[in-house]
Order: C-alpha cells, then structure tokens, then sequence
C-alpha cells in the first residue's frame, strides 16, 4: 500500500499498518508498544483494532507539519 509522507497528513490518528510504515517497524512491535505502560507513542484502541497518534509520530521522527 501506497501511504502519503508524513509531512502530508492530517489526521489525529493513524492504522497500525500506516504508523509501522512511517515507523519503519513490523505491526506487531506496534501492538506491543501499544500495550506497554509508557509507549513512544499514544495508542487508541478501537475494538480489536489500535490507532496511533500522528503528533506522536511526527514529533518521534522530528518531521515538519501540523502536530495538533
């Protein structure tokens, strides 16, 4: 799947399979991180499904854009 930079998103959060491509991780570190009391970054659960926060995102990789 084809995702837009990171720059390009507005969105509050992201799919597990969007922030792993950004995060250059496998999906099932992020559920870990997800799960864990302090994860790098903020995790929602939306039944059996995570979404991760994009400000989170940006600000672990120091990318330019809005954060709110």
């Amino acid at each position: 799947m084809t995702y837009p930079p990171l720059e390009e998103v507005t969105t509050p959060f992201v799919k597990t399979s969007q922030a792993a491509h950004y995060l250059q991780l496998q999906r099932s570190t992020l559920c870990a991180f997800a799960k864990s009391p302090t994860p790098p970054v903020e995790a929602i659960r939306v039944g059996n499904k995570f979404f991760f926060k994009t400000a989170d995102i940006k600000n672990l990789l120091k990318v330019k854009g809005e954060t709110a």
